[in-house]
């Protein structure tokens, strides 16, 4: 286990569940990589659903919403995965301006993404490789696998989190108060105190 101040930067977990224990959709501060072992289905990350089938190997950007909807199941789904935090990034970025570089190129990506080949044979060798390994090793296995994603151009995207127009917002919450208030005399320095404009 890697940590700082208490914090875990990264885990890694393989997990083999009954199709119906499936996790919703669901987001987290933290970068995933998964490694689908067994099952096929849907997978929704972001703006997007698209089918997925065993072997496939995703990188979900922090805060944005996904799951798997797994179909024509076996008796359980399984999947490796590893999440690791934005300060791991940064601490790893302070190795060398090599590393710097890397970390840069990863954290400015804009979309999640899947791997194809030939990154996606080395990322899965190197997730079997991890089932086996001490937690020490399993950091160097995640060192490993940050640099194939910072130099992989072997990716497709496969989402985007939806951004909210805040324009778009602010007018359905308007919408709203007035088929709230409709009964009554509605001045637009009603509305404009209401949302503080």
């Amino acid at each position: 286990m890697s940590e700082q101040e208490g914090e875990r930067l990264f885990n890694f977990d393989c997990v083999k569940i009954a199709a119906d224990k499936q996790i919703g959709r669901h987001k987290q501060d933290s970068w995933e990589l998964s490694y689908i072992l067994k099952g096929r289905g849907v997978r929704s990350i972001g703006d997007r659903e698209e089918p997925f089938r065993e072997g496939e190997v995703v990188l979900v950007l922090p805060e944005t919403s996904h799951c798997w909807k797994f179909n024509e199941v076996p008796d359980f789904i399984e999947n490796m995965t590893l999440t690791f935090s934005d300060k791991l990034l940064d601490l790893v970025a302070c190795f060398s301006p090599e590393w710097r570089e890397a970390m840069k190129k990863m954290k400015s990506l804009s979309s999640c993404i899947r791997f194809k080949e030939p990154a996606g044979c080395v990322l899965r060798e190197i997730f079997r490789e991890m089932n086996q390994e001490s937690e020490t090793e399993k950091f160097v296995s995640l060192l490993r696998m940050l640099l194939v994603i910072a130099k992989s151009n072997d990716t497709e995207v496969i989402g985007r989190e939806m951004k909210e127009n805040q324009a778009e917002k602010r007018l359905k919450q308007i919408e709203i108060y007035v088929k709230c208030n409709y009964k009554r005399k509605i001045t637009v320095s009603d509305i404009s105190s209401y949302f503080g404009m």
